[in-house]
């Protein structure tokens, strides 16, 4: 499983206080891998805003785009966008892992039209909120997973995930991908959670 190179980019805002008071509390079993949740950035919801935020220059890029191609149903909100993410609760802190689909910044890797699933290669950010500051850091492409037809997964809902998991000891989240109960090798990777404000030390 290779390591994803991350680029870092600080960014200050009031979403940090807010986004972790949402916290139910520490991250249980974090080992464990979990399945990515999904959001629709064009619907409000609990979280949506900021995962919004984290992602306000590209949305305002992709927006434009569908300006350019002279598509101005969505003047004044939100052009098609979804993204994935894996958060991760501590005491101190919030990690946000986020995957945004779009058809502005993703390719097409794979089609399985007859299970209903696309796999795009789409860019993600991590996003750490602590003590009223926020730090995201974008890398490079990533696999995402997208239903197509979302009526065939529905029998086997384990057919096709993206699952998420983190080591606290090594700071290291792991991302893997299963296409028809099989593992997508390109598709799984590791990316080791410090911001640019982690010691050497820091717990």
């Amino acid at each position: 499983m290779r390591l994803a190179p991350m680029l870092l980019a600080v960014v200050g805002g009031l979403w940090a206080a807010q986004a972790h008071s949402q916290s139910g509390g520490t991250t249980t079993d974090p080992e464990r891998p979990r399945p990515l949740k999904y959001a629709d950035l064009r619907e409000d919801g609990p979280q949506v805003g900021t995962f919004r935020e984290i992602w306000a220059d590209a949305l305002s890029q992709n927006n434009k785009a569908y300006e350019h191609q002279g598509d101005l149903r969505y003047v004044g909100g939100y052009a098609p966008a979804t993204e994935a993410h894996y958060i991760i609760w501590t005491p101190s802190r919030s990690v946000v892992f986020s995957v945004l689909n779009t058809t502005t910044f993703c390719k097409k890797y794979l089609d399985r039209l007859d299970i209903g699933i696309s796999v795009k290669m789409c860019p993600m950010r991590v996003a750490f909120y602590e003590g009223g500051r926020k730090t995201v850091i974008g890398g490079m492409n990533v696999c995402y997973l997208e239903w197509t037809a979302p009526a065939l997964a529905k029998p086997d809902p384990y057919r096709s995930v993206a699952y998420a998991s983190y080591d606290p000891r090594s700071k290291l989240l792991s991302v893997s991908l299963t296409v028809d109960h099989k593992p997508i090798d390109d598709c799984g990777y590791t990316i080791r959670l410090t911001s640019e404000s982690d010691g050497p030390t820091k717990p």
